[in-house]
């Protein structure tokens, strides 16, 4: 949900959002925001080995609107019709 969303939610719908988004949170969900909150990953990318995608979509939320799933999955499409299969 982009900022402007949000401002345009009524507090309500922002419960009953929050309401349904916990409910289909796998276990562990929030063990794993612990984490992610904690660990600081940055000086091991210069390790990364493999061809990797990193796309920010400006004005997206972390859960992601239709528009910018779409978006998203276009970026990714083209990435992967880059990267070599790696054989098995």
């Amino acid at each position: 949900m982009t900022n402007a969303q949000l401002s345009e939610t009524s507090g309500a719908s922002l419960d009953a959002l929050v309401t349904a988004t916990r409910k289909t949170m796998p276990p562990g969900t929030p063990d794993h925001f612990n984490l992610v909150s904690r660990v600081d990953v940055r000086d091991d990318l210069p390790q990364v080995s493999v061809p990797t995608l990193v796309v920010e979509l400006p004005g997206a939320g972390h859960i992601l609107s239709e528009p910018d799933r779409a978006t998203w999955l276009r970026h990714v499409r083209k990435f992967l019709t880059t990267v070599e299969p790696h054989p098995a």
